[in-house]
């Protein structure tokens, strides 16, 4: 009878065989859940999409952060669904409207693109249009033209295509030579960002084309722009007019003029606008960058998601808005944590101790503030104190305007910047009121799944243990109790016909010796 249960699989288990059955159980969840991981991982990295407000009313009544700084010039009220104003030397950000909001970039992407590309290549490159360069675009996309499969040109024209008329192939080509593939370069892109200070961007292509997962801020293009202008061969581009492209195997010669109306010459001319970085799809609405210089000050501005020609005119409203309230002065009078004016213990401490000590300065700063500020009305408090070198940011009510940077020197060498300590008085206090906005976070989905998976897995071997070892210890108080060692007994499975006529709450025990008796 023994042998025939369990040849039906139903008759007593013995020891061995039911230890084994939790370590084979876990190794199989192991398994499903390893499986699991590897196949979400196959899945594409999805984030949240850009919320795009269509309604222009809705849009002009969002807030103007930047007008909520006590005694800060008021800002205009533009159509924009995000926008900022940047000086360029500082970083100071002079208007500040939705500025993290992530948005589709559209075309502006190919500043970042453009940069990647300088600081990853030559000029004098060669670079060949693959097949996918001109025909996995979407039709109709800004192009440079007159470009076949197996064309080359010179990095230098490539990235003059890329800014000057948009040229999406341009862009696809130049990551495919920069990266070796796209999705590479698109790496590269990213984490070029992350090291500019971006918080608010997720690239997913060199050009700008809709893609829901490819967003960015006003405020991350903003410091992108920042950074980019830092490279004299970006500069240079971006502020080209016209460039005449060399013949390619179709004998077409092609000159093209820079699609940002604001510079000289063009439809919407704005006194100094040096260039910047037009964008258009259908989602992401009319997007711009724009740079432009007067009296020695260099503005950034970032407008996203308008209707044209909004973009144009809203910006040089903003441009107007920074020119005429704000001015650059000159910060290396100021520093180590006091209030502005030459007064300041520290440099009167080195003034005093530099014709005895040997010890001179070499200082520098700058910060833009509004017209109606002075420099005594700044605060400063010292972020860095390193091999001599002091870094001092400056705030106007709580808000960051620039910094000034003294260099302590000797004859030998730099000295040590704590070299005078705190004499000439105690710092004064200063709790900077740092300025707090919205961090996004990208949730990436296929990894959560697999956290809950393998969350779920564990939690399910941890009950079936739990039960298990309830299991037994029940088993071997019935054995003690029926006068026989716990380990002469097991369970036995009762068929799912006789358990169903038994009832499925009463388990019969039995053992050995009493069956074979």
């Amino acid at each position: 009878m023994n042998r025939g249960m369990r040849e039906q699989g139903y008759g007593f288990e013995s020891r061995s065989e039911d230890r084994r059955r939790p370590g084979r159980l876990i190794r199989r969840a192991g398994l499903l859940v390893f499986a699991a991981v590897f196949w979400l991982a196959k899945l594409p990295e999805v984030y949240a999409a850009a919320n795009i407000i269509e309604d222009e009313a809705a849009r002009q009544a969002i807030a103007i952060e930047s007008n909520e700084v006590e005694g800060w010039p008021e800002g205009p009220v533009v159509s924009a669904q995000s926008a900022v104003v940047m000086e360029a030397s500082t970083g100071t950000v002079l208007y500040e409207k939705n500025a993290h909001d992530p948005l589709y970039p559209a075309s502006i992407t190919k500043i970042l693109t453009t940069l990647v590309a300088l600081e990853n290549s030559s000029m004098d490159e060669i670079v060949t249009f693959s097949h996918d360069s001109l025909f996995t675009l979407d039709p109709g996309s800004s192009i440079i033209g007159g470009v076949n499969e197996g064309d080359q040109m010179s990095m230098k024209d490539i990235l003059y295509g890329i800014m000057i008329c948009s040229g999406n192939e341009a862009a696809y080509a130049a990551a495919e030579h920069v990266g070796g593939t796209v999705e590479h370069f698109v790496e590269m892109m990213n984490e070029r960002a992350k090291t500019i200070g971006c918080t608010d961007s997720n690239f997913c292509n060199p050009h700008g084309l809709p893609d829901d997962n490819h967003v960015t801020s006003a405020m991350d293009m903003a410091l992108i722009t920042k950074e980019a202008l830092n490279n004299s061969s970006f500069y240079t581009i971006a502020t080209t007019k016209r460039y005449e492209f060399p013949p390619t195997s179709s004998g077409e010669e092609r000159i093209r003029t820079n699609h940002h109306l604001m510079m000289e010459g063009m439809e919407y001319e704005y006194e100094g606008c040096l260039g910047g970085k037009t964008g258009y799809t259908s989602k992401a609405g009319s997007t711009l960058v724009t740079f432009a210089e007067r009296n020695g000050m260099l503005l950034i501005c970032v407008v996203m998601n308008e209707e044209s020609p909004a973009q144009f005119l809203d910006t040089a409203t903003l441009l107007d808005y920074g020119f005429a309230n704000f001015r650059k002065v000159d910060m290396s009078s100021y520093g180590m944590g006091q209030d502005g004016g030459t007064d300041s213990f520290f440099l009167q401490e080195i003034e005093e101790s530099a014709s005895k000590t040997g010890i001179s300065t070499k200082r520098s700063g700058t910060a833009v503030i509004p017209d109606t500020v002075g420099e005594d009305m700044l605060k400063g408090e010292v972020v860095s104190e390193e091999n001599g070198l002091i870094l001092t940011e400056f705030y106007y009510n709580g808000k960051y305007v620039g910094e000034s940077s003294m260099e302590l020197v000797t004859e030998e060498g730099t000295a040590s910047a704590r070299i005078f300590g705190s004499a000439g008085g105690e710092e004064e206090d200063y709790n900077i009121l740092t300025q707090t906005h919205t961090r996004y976070l990208f949730i990436n989905v296929r990894y959560g799944v697999a956290v809950a998976a393998v969350l779920g897995v564990a939690a399910g071997l941890i009950g079936l243990n739990i039960r298990s070892r309830r299991r037994r210890r029940r088993i071997k108080r019935l054995a003690r109790g029926a006068g026989g060692r716990a380990d002469d007994w097991q369970p036995i499975i009762i068929p799912p016909a006789a358990r169903k006529r038994r009832g499925r709450r009463k388990k019969t025990m039995l053992s050995r010796d009493r069956h074979r008796r």
